[in-house]
Formats: structure tokens, sequence, C-alpha cells
């Protein structure tokens, strides 16, 4: 069961309970385009920092727009960065909180790297990381090309893997959490997903690593 104490106050500061961040983004996704300031703290995230794979659009700008609201800074990855400069200019102007936007694809560890660079060179920490970035078409195994199947598992399984170990020294350093977007795709089999559903499987356990590590991991 999910914490309902948010945060207190613990000598002048907010103190964010590990899945505040995660019942934000359920509320926001759940309850949109109800005002989740009418429940949460408006400066709940004041100071905090997050990083997004697939930000500038669906439900990763989702969920770093209700981050947003709620007063907290965001670097977002995708890999136009035309798309992205008009996305973070959108949620910037809507939130009046700084959008940083970095082109980047995160099946190349040193987009991820350069992308993270450029983040605490701009915000100086990194408190939550979405990743989010993935592929996924319908597909039955006979139509579906060894490069489809192995591309799918670059973007979703080693992208999530990629930004995670580029961010992993700042999110231990801020006591961090992570939130990966994962499907329930696996549990059941299902058709023409077979491509999405065993990168979405492997990245479900990736939570051992995560552990190692002393992190917060949350699956969504």
């Amino acid at each position: 069961m999910l914490k309902s104490q948010l945060s207190h106050v613990q000598d002048g500061f907010h103190v964010i309970s590990p899945f505040s961040a995660y019942q934000l983004i359920l509320v926001h996704q759940m309850a949109a385009p109800f005002e989740t300031t009418q429940i949460f703290n408006k400066f709940l995230f004041a100071g905090k920092v997050v990083l997004c794979s697939g930000g500038g659009s669906g439900i990763c700008r989702g969920m770093t727009e209700a981050l947003l609201r709620h007063g907290a800074k965001a670097a977002i990855i995708s890999r136009s960065q035309d798309r992205l400069d008009k996305a973070a200019k959108e949620m910037q102007d809507q939130s009046g909180q700084e959008v940083l936007a970095v082109a980047a694809d995160v099946r190349n560890p040193a987009d991820v790297e350069e992308a993270v660079k450029k983040t605490i060179e701009r915000f100086g920490r990194i408190d939550f990381l979405i990743c989010g970035a993935a592929g996924n078409f319908l597909s039955p195994v006979e139509k579906l090309s060894y490069n489809a199947f192995r591309t799918v598992i670059e973007i979703d399984l080693l992208g999530t893997y990629n930004l995670t170990k580029a961010a992993l020294p700042h999110l231990k350093e801020s006591k961090g959490s992570i939130v990966n977007v994962s499907a329930t795709l696996s549990y059941t089999a299902t058709p023409l997903q077979v491509h999405s559903g065993s990168a979405k499987a492997a990245i479900d356990v990736s939570i051992g690593a995560a552990n190692d590590n002393n992190m917060r991991p949350v699956f969504l």
C-alpha cells in the first residue's frame, strides 16, 4: 500500500516520501484535467529536478508536466531536437518552470551520458529519473523482422539501462528515485506484442539493479 503521508516539514524543509512522485503521477494520469494542486502542495517538488526520456510527448510528457506543476525543473530527452524544443517551450510556458531539451538516442551510451552531463551543468542535480523512451507496433512473429525485434529491445531495455547507469551517481547523491515505464504485456503473453512484451519483462526484473544501489524504483 502506498504511503498516505506525502511530505512533512523537518527543520524548515519538505521531506518527501519515496512514493510522492509516483502518487502525483498516478493522480495526474487518472484524474487529468483535474488540478493536482488541489490535492498536493503546489511546491512539493520545489528545488527538485527530473530527467525524463521520451519526455516530449505522450505519457512521459504528462508525467513531467505533473512534476513541473509542483515546482520541479526538468530535462527531457528524445531524438528530435525540433520537437523537443517545441515541447519544452510549451511546458515551460504552462508551468513557469525551466525545461531543458536535450536530443539523445537512448540506445547510444555516449548520447545519454552527454544528456546527463548537460542536465547537471544546468541544474546541478537529478532527483527523479523517468525511463520512458519506447518503441512499439503490432506484429505477428512471422512478420516481425530480426531488426524490428532488436530495435525495440534496444530502445526499451538497453535505453532504460543506459540512462539509469549514466544518471546513477547523481541519483545516489540526491537519494533520488527511478520510475520505469513498463507494461503488463508479458504477464498474459499478449498477442502481436512479443517484441515489446520481451523488452518490458526484462525491464521489470531490472528492479534488482536499482535495489543494489539503494534506489527506490517504481514501475508505471
